[in-house]
């Protein structure tokens, strides 16, 4: 082998090294995107999921606020139902009670 064709030899090899090089970082390059987008992907996820907990925040909250309310009511109708009673008693009591009995 001539010294000529040993440096082409050589040229051959360090080719086929470099394009082994650059198909490597090229497929290195595609796996850093990927992960990018998978990141960017599990970012929107995160934030989708911090937006949804606070609107169930709110509800839960003006669900809470509407069950005091109800609770508030029903205690007040338990206070005017105890009042009619006591009234009802008094008045059958009295002999004051006219009502037919069913």
């Amino acid at each position: 082998m001539t010294e000529d064709q040993t440096m082409r030899s050589l040229l051959a090899v360090h080719r086929t090294e470099l394009d082994e090089r650059d198909q490597k970082i090229t497929a290195l390059e595609g796996q850093v995107q990927d992960q990018g987008w998978q990141l960017d992907s599990q970012h929107a996820e995160h934030e989708r999921t911090k937006s949804d907990l606070k609107r169930l925040q709110v509800v839960a909250t003006q669900r809470a606020d509407k069950i005091t309310k109800l609770e508030g009511v029903i205690e007040s109708l338990k206070l005017e139902l105890a009042d009619v009673r006591a009234q009802f008693t008094k008045a059958r009591e009295a002999g004051d009670y006219q009502g037919t009995v069913t």
